[in-house]
């Protein structure tokens, strides 16, 4: 692979994983099914295959793995296979994975999220083509929502490398009390950043010692990640950014450092406090409107509990209609795996119906399925039914997934890093300089990780 070209990952899976079915299904050859006849399943063994699952998303405990992947009913429907969960065991999900690799550790089945799933197949050489187990087994890619497809690597073209088995979409939640308050009327699905932040600097005051924030972001990461833009950290003919070249970023960067920081109350408070706002400060009564993954379960929504919130699409640029990307989680077989007739009979019970459904409505995960029935089963099961977080999440159309790259997580953390955006914030930069900076940190970063 040479440095620029060939080490990023372009947008082509969807394409690929159709084509390549499609093209299997055209074949001939001996022990092809009839046209219109689905192909034979290839029966399970009576022998019993041990699987190893490596997972760097789904929870930092075993437990919580099992409880994802609804270990019980895998047990009963797949008897003859035993999986073993392998949490990651370091921050860094890539080294991680290369713990394994480095002790010998085998890998059958891999589950992340698409940055880190992508990246370790890259770096480690993991993926693996399903394309003909996609058809033996009878799983149709156009089942799925394209958005949460559309990825591949050079390396793996026209390659069927992961399928999506859980998305992450973005909500804006609202604490109603402080629109009560000063008599604001409520937020709604589908509003553009310039009527978020009309409603926002309404909102923005200091009253009674105390500094509301009409508008935040939870984490900066989220926000750049999923741009509605479909803007990619890393250029793909050029293997460099394009900050300063790319009139997107320069558009992003005014929503959400910029416009959002716009007044007098918000600069004091950026001062006073030296950080920017996080969702904790929603939780505090301070922020009345966030920008934020949902939260789902665990400690943060027993702390949302006892707020009076709501929620509704995050927002659009004007004269568009999509949404954010995407940030699904990927599963595959992993090239080093010796059993992958029995990983793909697991990879076929996560994207099934039966599974997503079981997500949806049980855990709050996000489905990547394209069937309504279980979409609308979305939170059913947990403490969030009936809080608007169905029609905030689909209101959009999601965005095309921007190109990703090895190198996007070391130009995310320079683009987010919080000094930056607290000079910018404050007005001791400006967005010229600020994105000047961003490039010239990051393209030095990008040639210190190249292969040598």
């Amino acid at each position: 692979m040479n440095k620029q070209g060939t080490r990023r990952l372009l947008s082509a899976l969807l394409v690929s994983a159709v084509a390549g079915t499609a093209a299997a299904g055209c074949s001939s050859g001996k022990g092809e099914p009839a046209p219109g006849q689905q192909a034979a399943e290839p029966k399970p063994s009576n022998e019993v295959v041990e699987l190893n699952v490596a997972t760097g998303a789904g929870g930092s405990t075993i437990a919580d793995i099992e409880s994802l992947f609804n270990a019980e009913a895998l047990r009963k429907k797949f008897p003859h296979i035993k999986l073993n969960y392998i949490p990651k065991n370091n921050p860094d999900a890539v080294k991680s994975i290369e713990s394994l690799i480095t002790s010998g550790t085998p890998i059958d089945i891999y589950f992340d999220t698409i940055y880190v799933y992508m990246n370790t197949l890259e770096r480690f050489k993991l993926g693996y083509d399903m394309s003909a187990e996609l058809k033996k087994f009878n799983i149709d890619p156009n089942n799925y929502d394209p958005s949460t497809l559309n990825i591949a690597n050079s390396s793996y073209s026209n390659k069927v490398i992961g399928l999506p088995v859980t998305n992450t979409i973005p909500v804006m939640y609202y604490n109603k009390e402080i629109f009560d308050r000063f008599g604001v009327a409520y937020p709604k699905n589908g509003m553009t950043w310039d009527e978020t932040f009309d409603i926002a600097r309404k909102l923005t005051r200091t009253e009674g010692g105390k500094t509301y924030l009409g508008f935040a972001f939870s984490f900066y990461h989220h926000f750049f990640h999923m741009n509605s833009l479909s803007t990619p950290y890393v250029d793909a003919k050029t293997g460099r950014t394009a900050f300063m070249t790319n009139p997107d970023w320069k558009k992003l960067i005014d929503v959400s450092m910029v416009k959002i920081y716009d007044s007098a109350a918000y600069q004091t408070w950026l001062t006073d406090n030296k950080r920017i706002p996080k969702f904790d400060d929603f939780l505090l009564g301070s922020v009345a409107m966030q920008f934020s993954q949902v939260y789902g379960g665990g400690d943060m929504l027993t702390k949302l509990e006892p707020i009076k919130y709501g929620v509704v699409s995050t927002p659009i640029f004007a004269g568009t209609k999509t949404g954010t990307q995407p940030y699904p989680t990927y599963v595959g077989i992993a090239s080093s795996s010796k059993h992958k007739a029995e990983a793909m009979e697991i990879i076929k019970y996560l994207v099934s119906e039966e599974h997503q459904a079981y997500l949806a409505r049980d855990k709050g995960a996000i489905p990547t399925i394209k069937n309504d029935a279980v979409r609308k089963q979305l939170y059913e099961g947990t403490p969030l039914k009936g809080k608007g977080f169905y029609e905030a999440i689909y209101h959009n159309p999601l965005a095309p997934l921007a190109d990703k790259t090895i190198y996007d997580e070391s130009v995310r953390a320079i683009l987010s890093e919080s000094a930056g955006i607290l000079k910018l914030g404050t007005g001791k930069t400006d967005i010229n300089t600020f994105l000047r900076e961003v490039e010239e940190r990051s393209n030095k970063k990008i040639e210190q990780e190249m292969p040598k």
